[in-house]
């Protein structure tokens, strides 16, 4: 009984005293761990001896922790780490501590390392206009869960727009304009997070995009001149902000001198075609584009063409004016190779009939006017050959001979008494024709045959012109005409009344006249005239005078020989308006290239260069060796009032 209490008492003490034995454990790390966090944990440690090594496993393992223990009771180590580059290197990603002590060991749960910022942005819409701002913000949450003390940075590269902003407590926002001019598509909005060391790093990226705005409106039309016949090519485009062509319709009005001629709806890069008729009207045409909120005006000229049409029919020929400015040209009328010349003067639309007379058989008549010509074979009936205008078929001197008998007396009367006032008076023309600077003096009969002196050049023409040394002037260009009588010696006072009578229309272009041996200069000068652009003036006189001279070399016997040069220079000029009278020098060649353009011509209208680029549009000329002859002048009147129209309603839009 005894022996059974002992053995009691023995197992009662072995349970009533621990056993003692080594031990480890680690306390339980976080989740996440960003780059530059620390790690703080602790390791307990009991009833044992030798090395405690705590290690970082990722892909590698690191030593965070080594001492040498003698433990008889329980010891808590506390192990604090930084986790930056320097001890992690390449290792991120998942990792464990694992903790060695007398043979034992002891693991955490696996945790994440990672240099992540995530972020989050928030916009209030993803399409804009071009100009308009954009907000939107945004916040940075490391992946420990902490809010990111560092920057946002934005761009938009296509858009050239880099932004930096401070994120406090997480927190960033960011304003910015788009740019006018940004061109229509989709952008992407790159958004960067990062510490101030940049070890942690984040980023994302959002779209929005710009709408296509229309600013601008155009009209392509190949050229600015156009002649009635030609096809006339217009084409809208409407254009972006950026510059790029845009699909879209918008309102063409096209309208002529006289009214609107088209309206329509059209899309941007369709081409319109106008084709003008012959009788369209000339001067300025308008192209106005509207819609979109957007207008766009441009202008064409369509040319002066005098136009005619000839049909030849049932013995008469038909001349209709199709041009579009009144027909006035000289036709020619062959039959059977016997030629014609008939005066023809037309207003728009307006047509005209005219008998073909041949004796009574068929004929080969040709018509034509230098541009436009026909023929035909006609049946032609009548005495002899001849042209009639189909209203008069029969005149009233061959209704009535008795006038033609009555004109004929009187007619004779008057040469009967002509003739006797001449035999009754008596003069001697003692002196030539008397040759004057700066005109022409004649003498001519007075009513009874008494000597009277005629009016000089001068005096019949406003402002005449005098090259002398021009101290205090103006520098001008101005336009030189210059006619070179080539027989001026052999010329009596029937031709020089000729000569005043071809310049009669020089006054009313305000042209100032100087006389040298052989030579009249007719000076168009600014100062005078009011206008820099005399050119086709200038034209326009010799064209009268080339004719006039004509016409006297048909008529008389002796002839005028004579040509005709126009140039344009520079002169330095004053005017005495009181006394009409200009002064002028000529700077290098002016004057002198028009005396030898002159002289180059034989009784044709020669131009230099500069005259003809500056009137190409006016005038038809052939090349002559270094000069151009006129062929033909378009009528300019109706012409020249749209443009001056135009040109005033410029300078009232720039007012």
């Amino acid at each position: 009984m005894r022996q059974l209490n002992i053995l009691l008492g023995f197992l009662i003490l072995a349970f009533l005293i621990p056993v003692v034995s080594a031990g480890i454990s680690i306390s339980q790390p976080n989740s996440v761990y960003n780059l530059r966090d620390k790690i703080d944990i602790s390791v307990t440690a009991n009833n044992g001896e030798g090395f405690l090594s705590v290690y970082l496993i990722c892909t590698d393992q690191i030593l965070l922790h080594k001492e040498y223990l003698e433990l008889k009771t329980e010891r808590k180590i506390d192990v604090r780490t930084l986790l930056d580059n320097s001890l992690l290197g390449e290792n991120q990603g998942e990792c464990l501590i694992k903790a060695d002590f007398d043979e034992l060991s002891a693991f955490t749960p696996s945790f994440e390392i990672t240099n992540k910022i995530n972020v989050f942005t928030s916009i209030k819409k993803t399409e804009y206009n071009p100009g308009e701002d954009i907000q939107f913000s945004g916040k940075a949450v490391l992946a420990n869960s902490k809010n990111l003390e560092g920057y946002a940075e934005v761009s938009v590269e296509d858009l050239g727009i880099i932004l930096v902003s401070d994120a406090k407590t997480g927190i960033f926002s960011f304003n910015f304009t788009i740019p006018k001019t940004a061109k229509s598509k989709t952008y992407t909005v790159s958004v960067k997070t990062y510490d101030s060391d940049k070890i942690n790093y984040g980023e994302t990226s959002l779209s929005m995009s710009v709408k296509q705005i229309p600013t601008q409106l155009d009209i392509k039309i190949e050229n600015q001149m156009f002649n009635p016949g030609e096809i006339v090519k217009i084409t809208p485009i409407i254009y972006d902000q950026a510059g790029d062509v845009m699909s879209g319709q918008i309102t063409l009005k096209i309208a002529n001198p006289e009214k609107e001629a088209v309206k329509e709806i059209i899309s941007s890069q369709q081409e319109k075609q106008i084709k003008l008729e012959t009788n369209s009207p000339p001067g300025e045409w308008k192209i106005k584009l509207e819609g979109l909120n957007l207008e766009k005006e441009k202008s064409f000229y369509v040319n002066e063409k005098m136009l005619a049409s000839f049909e030849l029919i049932n013995g008469s020929l038909i001349v209709k004016s199709i041009g579009n400015i009144p027909y006035k040209k000289t036709i020619e009328v062959s039959i059977a190779g016997d030629k014609r010349i008939i005066e023809v003067e037309l207003n728009l639309g307006n047509k005209k009939e005219y008998l073909l007379q041949a004796p009574t058989g068929e004929y080969d008549v040709k018509v034509s006017d230098g541009i436009k010509e026909a023929s035909n074979k006609m049946s032609l009936t009548g005495n002899a050959i001849g042209i009639k205008d189909a209203k008069s078929r029969i005149s009233i001197l061959q209704k009535y001979p008795v006038v033609w008998l009555f004109l004929v007396a009187v007619f004779a009367t008057f040469i009967f008494v002509l003739s006797k006032n001449i035999r009754k008076g008596s003069f001697v023309l003692s002196e030539p024709i008397e040759k004057l600077r700066g005109g022409i003096q004649v003498i001519s009969l007075g009513s009874r045959g008494e000597l009277k002196e005629k009016t000089s050049l001068d005096e019949k023409i406003s402002g005449t012109a005098n090259p002398t040394a021009v101290l205090r002037g103006h520098k001008q260009t101005s336009t030189i005409l210059s006619i070179e009588l080539k027989n001026h010696r052999e010329l009596g006072n029937f031709e020089e009344e000729a000569v005043i009578s071809a310049l009669s229309e020089v006054k009313k272009h305000k042209g100032s006249v100087y006389k040298s041996e052989g030579f009249i200069t007719i000076v168009f000068s600014p100062l005078v005239t009011k206008t820099f652009n005399n050119e086709a003036s200038a034209i326009k006189i010799a064209a009268d005078i080339s004719h006039s001279l004509i016409m006297h070399n048909k008529k008389s016997k002796k002839k005028i020989k004579f040509g005709i040069g126009v140039n344009s220079g520079e002169i330095i000029a004053s005017f005495d308006k009181k006394a009409g009278k200009l002064d002028y020098t000529s700077l290098g060649k002016t004057v002198s290239e028009s005396k030898k353009i002159a002289k180059h011509s034989e009784g044709e209208i020669l131009i230099s260069q500069p005259v003809y680029h500056k009137l190409m549009s006016e005038i038809y000329c052939n090349k002559k060796g270094e000069y151009f002859e006129v062929i033909e002048i378009r009528e300019r009147d109706k012409y020249n009032k749209f443009v001056k129209d135009f040109l005033n309603r410029q300078k009232e839009e720039k007012k």
